[in-house]
């Protein structure tokens, strides 16, 4: 892990923030200049990425995220919990779920947008003695898909889902597959009831002989 920011730089970058929030607010975050500089000022306080979008209960949200790194969320954590509040901004130190229908967009190799449909997905959770999990998603849809994407967009669905944190804490590996093996099919259930199935292992319920890695 690359060494923390000093605080100064922390204060200066949500300072900066502040005083840019209602701009970048005001153009839809269509201004290219801010989001230039937002990008660089980020990466001067680590190998994060960093989203902005609509908040859940604020009207906005800016989001430092670890990029799927473990390592990196006790950076994020640390440096939004130094913010102050920002007015109409929701500031999040991963991911966060998401309320959404299941379908979005993806990169793909050539740089083109990718529509992506999970709503017939379906997912099993494996439980290992160390706490962790494993999660294979059956993506019946993305036979096109080199599996590069498929995994791509898998993690995306368990972010949205679950929220990045979650899954970075709880869950090992994220796999994907066109199709599922008879000898899991009996244990899938259908992407839209993972996030309920979460809570409720979060909570304390067993899904199953733990399983050896």
């Amino acid at each position: 892990m690359p060494s923390p920011p000093d605080d100064r730089s922390v204060a200066e970058f949500w300072c900066w923030f502040a005083s840019a929030a209602r701009r970048l607010a005001a153009t839809n975050f269509a201004d290219q200049g801010l989001l230039q500089e937002l990008d660089a000022r980020v990466s001067r306080l680590g190998p994060l990425g960093w989203e902005l979008g609509p908040g859940q209960q604020l009207s906005y949200s800016l989001t430092l995220t670890p990029d799927g790194s473990v390592e990196l969320l006790p950076l994020t954590e640390a440096i939004v919990a130094a913010a102050a509040p920002i007015p109409d901004f929701e500031l999040h130190s991963a991911r966060p779920a998401k309320r959404w229908d299941l379908r979005f967009s993806i990169t793909g190799p050539r740089g083109e947008e990718v529509p992506v449909d999970a709503r017939a997905w379906r997912y099993v959770l494996f439980r290992f003695q160390d706490g962790l999990f494993d999660i294979l998603i059956e993506e019946p849809n993305m036979g096109h898909a080199e599996e590069d994407m498929r995994v791509s967009a898998a993690i995306v669905v368990v972010d949205g889902l679950l929220g990045e944190r979650e899954r970075l804490l709880g869950i090992h590996t994220v796999d994907a597959t066109v199709g599922l093996d008879p000898s899991v099919e009996a244990k899938a259930s259908q992407i839209e009831h993972l996030a309920d199935h979460w809570r409720r292992i979060r909570c304390g319920d067993h899904i199953g002989k733990p399983a050896s890695r």
